[in-house]
């Protein structure tokens, strides 16, 4: 029997959860790489922002290094190619996160 993978939106309405999302539209207007940037007033925008992103544009993210190690996020993240962060070093990750950052949107992908 195949398995059935269910888009995460659906997962959580099934379970009650309810979403009032606007502003997909502008988007879908991008015509060059952009950088999103989160208040995280959540964990679950920090799963549904990049979900809803990574439909419509080839994007990718700055992680915490614990997400690209963890047994449940880390296969998914590490496919996304992200800006890993170790969070011990500020002023490091900020220059990693500036160098590579330019070179992610300068190949034509969002951040």
């Amino acid at each position: 029997m195949g398995q059935v993978v269910l888009p995460v939106d659906e997962i959580l309405e099934s379970c009650g959860g309810r979403f009032h999302i606007t502003g997909l539209e502008n988007i879908r207007k991008c015509t060059e790489p952009v950088i999103f940037i989160g208040n995280h007033m959540s964990t679950l925008e920090t799963m549904i922002l990049p979900y809803l992103i990574a439909r419509i544009m080839d994007v990718t993210f700055v992680v915490k290094e614990s997400l690209v190690k963890s047994r449940a996020f880390g296969p998914v993240m590490r496919s996304r190619e992200p800006i890993v962060v170790s969070r011990h070093n500020s002023r490091k990750d900020f220059v990693l996160v500036m160098t590579r950052g330019k070179e992610i949107l300068s190949g034509g992908r969002s951040l």
